[in-house]
Protein backbone atom coordinates (compact mmCIF):
# COMPACT_ATOMS: atom_id res chain seq x y z
CA UNK A 1 0.00 0.00 0.00
CA UNK A 2 2.57 2.50 0.95
CA UNK A 3 4.88 1.81 -2.39
CA UNK A 4 1.32 2.06 -4.62
CA UNK A 5 1.00 5.73 -2.80
CA UNK A 6 4.68 6.60 -3.54
CA UNK A 7 4.24 6.01 -7.07
CA UNK A 8 1.44 7.54 -7.26
CA UNK A 9 3.17 10.75 -5.53
CA UNK A 10 6.60 10.19 -7.82
CA UNK A 11 4.36 10.56 -11.17
CA UNK A 12 4.72 14.23 -11.21
CA UNK A 13 8.67 14.22 -11.05
CA UNK A 14 8.84 12.21 -14.21
CA UNK A 15 9.67 14.24 -17.49
CA UNK A 16 6.69 16.34 -19.15
CA UNK A 17 8.52 15.87 -22.57
CA UNK A 18 8.78 12.16 -22.51
CA UNK A 19 10.50 10.83 -25.39
CA UNK A 20 8.75 8.42 -26.69
CA UNK A 21 9.76 8.10 -30.29
CA UNK A 22 13.42 6.87 -28.22
CA UNK A 23 11.04 4.57 -26.24
CA UNK A 24 9.41 2.76 -28.60
CA UNK A 25 12.68 2.35 -30.92
CA UNK A 26 14.46 0.76 -27.61
CA UNK A 27 11.41 -1.55 -27.52
CA UNK A 28 11.70 -3.37 -30.84
CA UNK A 29 15.09 -3.49 -30.58
CA UNK A 30 14.89 -5.44 -26.89
CA UNK A 31 11.99 -7.40 -28.08
CA UNK A 32 13.48 -8.74 -31.46
CA UNK A 33 14.78 -12.29 -31.67
CA UNK A 34 16.66 -13.26 -30.23
CA UNK A 35 15.47 -13.08 -26.68
CA UNK A 36 17.88 -15.57 -25.13
CA UNK A 37 19.90 -15.94 -22.16
CA UNK A 38 23.50 -15.80 -22.51
CA UNK A 39 25.47 -19.09 -22.42
CA UNK A 40 26.51 -18.04 -19.05
CA UNK A 41 26.84 -15.30 -16.51
CA UNK A 42 28.35 -11.78 -15.71
CA UNK A 43 28.13 -10.89 -19.51
CA UNK A 44 30.47 -7.86 -20.04
CA UNK A 45 29.27 -4.60 -21.03
CA UNK A 46 32.07 -2.45 -21.07
CA UNK A 47 35.54 -3.20 -20.18
CA UNK A 48 35.18 -1.74 -16.71
CA UNK A 49 30.94 -3.08 -16.84
CA UNK A 50 29.54 -6.27 -16.20
CA UNK A 51 26.10 -7.24 -15.50
CA UNK A 52 24.82 -10.18 -13.82
CA UNK A 53 22.06 -12.48 -12.05
CA UNK A 54 22.02 -12.98 -8.52
CA UNK A 55 23.36 -16.23 -8.09
CA UNK A 56 26.02 -16.16 -10.85
CA UNK A 57 27.03 -12.70 -8.94
CA UNK A 58 27.06 -14.41 -5.54
CA UNK A 59 29.60 -17.00 -6.93
CA UNK A 60 32.45 -14.50 -7.00
CA UNK A 61 32.77 -14.52 -3.83
CA UNK A 62 34.31 -18.23 -3.92
CA UNK A 63 35.63 -17.73 -7.66
CA UNK A 64 36.68 -14.66 -9.01
CA UNK A 65 37.80 -15.77 -13.04
CA UNK A 66 37.02 -12.30 -14.09
CA UNK A 67 39.13 -10.10 -11.20
CA UNK A 68 35.72 -8.22 -10.29
CA UNK A 69 36.73 -5.94 -7.67
CA UNK A 70 32.92 -4.22 -7.01
CA UNK A 71 29.83 -5.43 -7.13
CA UNK A 72 26.32 -3.48 -7.05
CA UNK A 73 23.39 -5.06 -5.66
CA UNK A 74 20.12 -3.99 -7.03
CA UNK A 75 17.32 -5.87 -6.03
CA UNK A 76 15.35 -5.69 -2.41
CA UNK A 77 17.35 -7.89 0.40
CA UNK A 78 14.25 -8.41 2.80
CA UNK A 79 16.32 -9.44 5.50
CA UNK A 80 19.23 -7.33 6.87
CA UNK A 81 21.10 -10.00 7.97
CA UNK A 82 21.43 -11.70 4.22
CA UNK A 83 22.73 -8.23 3.12
CA UNK A 84 25.15 -8.40 6.29
CA UNK A 85 26.51 -11.65 5.10
CA UNK A 86 26.46 -11.36 1.57
CA UNK A 87 28.60 -7.81 2.60
CA UNK A 88 31.13 -9.91 4.25
CA UNK A 89 31.38 -12.71 2.27
CA UNK A 90 32.49 -9.98 -0.56
CA UNK A 91 34.86 -8.36 1.72
CA UNK A 92 36.55 -11.89 2.24
CA UNK A 93 36.94 -12.05 -1.06
CA UNK A 94 38.39 -8.28 -1.58
CA UNK A 95 34.90 -7.29 -3.38
CA UNK A 96 33.36 -3.88 -2.02
CA UNK A 97 29.80 -4.39 -1.82
CA UNK A 98 27.03 -1.81 -2.29
CA UNK A 99 23.13 -2.15 -2.50
CA UNK A 100 20.50 -0.37 -3.65
CA UNK A 101 17.20 -2.33 -2.87
CA UNK A 102 15.15 -1.84 -6.17
CA UNK A 103 11.48 -2.64 -6.95
CA UNK A 104 10.96 -4.39 -10.63
CA UNK A 105 7.25 -3.00 -11.41
CA UNK A 106 5.85 -0.63 -13.71
CA UNK A 107 5.31 2.82 -11.45
CA UNK A 108 8.53 2.37 -9.61
CA UNK A 109 10.77 4.84 -10.48
CA UNK A 110 14.23 3.87 -9.80
CA UNK A 111 16.52 6.25 -10.89
CA UNK A 112 14.55 8.47 -8.55
CA UNK A 113 15.21 6.87 -5.19
CA UNK A 114 18.48 4.61 -6.61
CA UNK A 115 20.30 6.26 -9.13
CA UNK A 116 22.69 8.47 -6.71
CA UNK A 117 23.48 6.17 -4.32
CA UNK A 118 24.59 3.83 -7.28
CA UNK A 119 26.40 6.57 -9.30
CA UNK A 120 28.21 7.26 -5.72
CA UNK A 121 29.60 3.56 -5.50
CA UNK A 122 30.19 3.43 -8.73
CA UNK A 123 32.54 6.70 -8.74
CA UNK A 124 34.39 5.24 -5.67
CA UNK A 125 34.87 1.80 -6.94
CA UNK A 126 36.11 3.62 -10.50
CA UNK A 127 38.38 5.69 -8.21
CA UNK A 128 40.17 2.96 -6.19
CA UNK A 129 41.85 0.01 -6.86
CA UNK A 130 40.97 -3.47 -5.64
CA UNK A 131 42.37 -3.97 -2.93
CA UNK A 132 44.90 -6.96 -3.16
CA UNK A 133 48.31 -6.56 -2.52
CA UNK A 134 50.49 -6.47 -5.42
CA UNK A 135 53.99 -7.23 -6.43
CA UNK A 136 56.63 -4.81 -6.31
CA UNK A 137 56.67 -2.80 -9.32
CA UNK A 138 53.42 -4.21 -10.59
CA UNK A 139 50.54 -1.81 -10.86
CA UNK A 140 46.97 -2.49 -9.25
CA UNK A 141 44.74 -4.12 -11.40
CA UNK A 142 41.61 -1.91 -12.86
CA UNK A 143 38.98 -1.51 -10.96
CA UNK A 144 35.73 -3.86 -12.89
CA UNK A 145 32.34 -3.24 -11.24
CA UNK A 146 29.57 -5.90 -11.56
CA UNK A 147 25.45 -4.70 -10.96
CA UNK A 148 23.31 -7.37 -10.61
CA UNK A 149 19.60 -7.79 -9.51
CA UNK A 150 17.19 -10.85 -9.35
CA UNK A 151 17.52 -11.88 -12.97
CA UNK A 152 19.96 -9.33 -14.30
CA UNK A 153 17.22 -8.19 -16.58
CA UNK A 154 15.62 -5.03 -15.89
CA UNK A 155 16.80 -3.27 -12.42
CA UNK A 156 20.13 -4.31 -13.03
CA UNK A 157 19.88 -3.51 -16.84
CA UNK A 158 18.33 0.20 -15.74
CA UNK A 159 21.27 0.76 -13.76
CA UNK A 160 23.90 -0.32 -15.97
CA UNK A 161 22.66 1.64 -18.97
CA UNK A 162 22.68 4.67 -16.75
CA UNK A 163 26.16 3.93 -15.60
CA UNK A 164 27.10 3.70 -19.57
CA UNK A 165 25.43 7.25 -20.07
CA UNK A 166 27.40 8.54 -16.98
CA UNK A 167 30.28 7.63 -17.51
CA UNK A 168 31.10 6.34 -21.01
CA UNK A 169 34.21 4.31 -21.59
CA UNK A 170 36.15 5.98 -18.78
CA UNK A 171 38.63 4.27 -18.41
CA UNK A 172 38.86 2.52 -15.50
CA UNK A 173 42.01 3.16 -14.17
CA UNK A 174 41.86 6.79 -14.70
CA UNK A 175 38.70 9.11 -13.62
CA UNK A 176 40.15 11.49 -16.64
CA UNK A 177 38.67 11.29 -19.86
CA UNK A 178 41.28 10.15 -21.90
CA UNK A 179 42.10 10.47 -26.02
CA UNK A 180 39.72 7.26 -26.20
CA UNK A 181 36.40 8.30 -24.12
CA UNK A 182 33.54 7.90 -25.38
CA UNK A 183 30.19 8.93 -24.52
CA UNK A 184 27.31 6.69 -25.82
CA UNK A 185 23.58 7.94 -26.46
CA UNK A 186 20.56 6.20 -25.46
CA UNK A 187 20.11 3.69 -28.27
CA UNK A 188 23.51 2.68 -28.20
CA UNK A 189 23.39 1.20 -24.58
CA UNK A 190 20.17 -0.21 -25.61
CA UNK A 191 21.96 -2.22 -28.57
CA UNK A 192 24.94 -3.10 -26.55
CA UNK A 193 22.23 -4.57 -23.22
CA UNK A 194 20.64 -6.62 -25.84
CA UNK A 195 23.92 -7.99 -28.01
CA UNK A 196 25.43 -8.93 -24.13
CA UNK A 197 22.47 -10.11 -22.12
CA UNK A 198 19.78 -10.91 -24.88
CA UNK A 199 16.59 -11.07 -23.03
CA UNK A 200 16.82 -7.35 -21.37
CA UNK A 201 14.60 -4.68 -20.32
CA UNK A 202 11.36 -6.38 -20.74
CA UNK A 203 9.53 -3.55 -18.43
CA UNK A 204 9.55 -0.70 -20.46
CA UNK A 205 8.87 1.21 -17.56
CA UNK A 206 12.66 0.97 -17.03
CA UNK A 207 13.59 1.85 -20.79
CA UNK A 208 11.29 5.07 -20.40
CA UNK A 209 12.91 6.08 -16.96
CA UNK A 210 16.31 5.51 -19.17
CA UNK A 211 14.93 7.71 -21.80
CA UNK A 212 14.42 10.45 -19.86
CA UNK A 213 18.01 9.95 -18.04
CA UNK A 214 19.89 9.92 -21.53
CA UNK A 215 17.30 13.17 -22.31
CA UNK A 216 18.66 15.01 -19.22
CA UNK A 217 22.06 14.48 -20.22
CA UNK A 218 21.41 15.40 -23.59
CA UNK A 219 22.18 12.16 -24.45
CA UNK A 220 19.40 10.25 -26.64
CA UNK A 221 20.85 10.99 -29.94
CA UNK A 222 19.22 11.95 -33.39
CA UNK A 223 15.51 10.78 -33.27
CA UNK A 224 14.47 7.11 -34.72
CA UNK A 225 12.65 7.34 -38.21
CA UNK A 226 9.16 5.79 -38.18
CA UNK A 227 8.18 6.65 -34.79
CA UNK A 228 5.36 8.97 -33.05
CA UNK A 229 5.01 11.00 -30.18
CA UNK A 230 1.97 9.02 -29.17
CA UNK A 231 2.36 7.78 -25.16
CA UNK A 232 2.32 3.81 -24.87
CA UNK A 233 -0.61 2.45 -22.99
CA UNK A 234 0.21 0.72 -19.23
CA UNK A 235 -0.91 -2.42 -21.21
CA UNK A 236 2.11 -2.14 -23.49
CA UNK A 237 4.99 -1.66 -21.42
CA UNK A 238 5.34 -5.40 -20.67
CA UNK A 239 6.72 -7.56 -23.56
Amino acid sequence: KNLRKKMSAESGSLSKDVPWEWIKAARDIVKAEPRKQPDHLPVQLLPWLYLSDMPSALKLSQDNPLDITAVLTTNKIFREDDLWGITAEFAESDIRHGYVGGVDIIGYDMMKYHWEDACKFIEESLNCSNGKEEAVGTPASPPKILIHCAAGTNRSALVAGAAMIAFGTLSSDDSTHNSNHKDFTFIEVISILKKQRGFVLNNIWFIRLLAEFAQQRGQLGPKPDGYSKVALRKSELII
